[in-house]
């Protein structure tokens, strides 16, 4: 998705306005919901919730996107919604689905696999974005194992973005 400079603006005075990291927004449906309605009519353009979480995704890993410091509003940890032994189950089921987490924001059907192999195992259901947020938590401590992608020719590599996190984290929180 690209934006013109005023879009782009709008959408930056928006997320300032309601201080939600992005990383957050993801849980907040509604809150995402909310940007999104008012971005498209301040632009006259139909663009959907989960194009504008993608994009501020990737403008924030571009160093492109402003920074909400003391402002943001804070919540617990997804991962606090788990009980014990919950997230290798969770992992578990990710791993199996062999799709990059970012993927979950753009891809439908993703969530509802991840959730379906979730529930069967645990037999507790909880809200998609609230498994992902977890999984996201769980790879920003450096935790989530690297997936391999299935390739139809040649062989299989690992994501490459996935070992560079692990390793700032590594150095940022020691081990």
């Amino acid at each position: 998705m690209r934006l013109k400079p005023e879009e782009k603006s709008s959408l930056e005075e928006l997320y300032l306005h309601y201080a939600i990291p992005t990383d957050q927004l993801r849980r907040n449906a509604v809150v995402l919901g909310r940007i999104t309605a008012a971005f498209n009519r301040l632009n006259d353009c139909e663009v959907d919730p989960p194009e504008i979480l993608r994009y501020m995704i990737n403008r924030r890993k571009n160093a492109d996107w402003p920074r909400l410091e003391d402002r943001a509003k804070r919540f617990s940890s997804a991962m606090a919604e788990l009980l014990e032994g919950e997230i290798d189950v969770l992992v578990g089921a990710y791993v199996a689905i062999n799709v990059p987490l970012d993927e979950y924001l753009l891809r439908d059907g993703l969530g509802a696999r991840l959730a379906q192999g979730f529930a069967m195992a645990t037999k507790r259901t909880l809200p998609i974005p609230t498994l992902v947020a977890a999984l996201m938590a769980y790879r920003k401590r450096g935790l989530l194992p690297c997936l391999v992608e299935v390739k139809t020719v040649g062989t299989a590599e690992p994501f490459a973005d996935i070992d560079v996190v692990a390793k700032m984290n590594r150095q940022r929180f020691g081990g």
